[in-house]
């Protein structure tokens, strides 16, 4: 498989990879049968915890994460 971005896989191919890295380490963990439900789900079943709002001095800036300017 030829190294990329996963921002730039599609969704498709952002579940295959999942699916496929699933079962290669079920299997070299050595266990004989994987979960069929959970590798071939929807994969956007995922729970959603709401936190509340962000705090005001939070910010997900480039500039404020790493204190630089670009």
């Amino acid at each position: 498989m030829v190294a990329r971005r996963v921002a730039d896989l599609t969704l498709d191919e952002l579940r295959e990879l999942i699916r496929s890295e699933l079962m290669e380490l079920t299997q070299s963990e050595g266990e004989d049968e994987t979960d069929e439900a959970l590798i071939y789900s929807d994969l956007t079943d995922f729970p959603i915890d709401d936190l509340g709002p962000w705090s005001d001095q939070v910010s997900l800036r480039r500039e404020d994460m790493y204190n630089d300017e670009r």
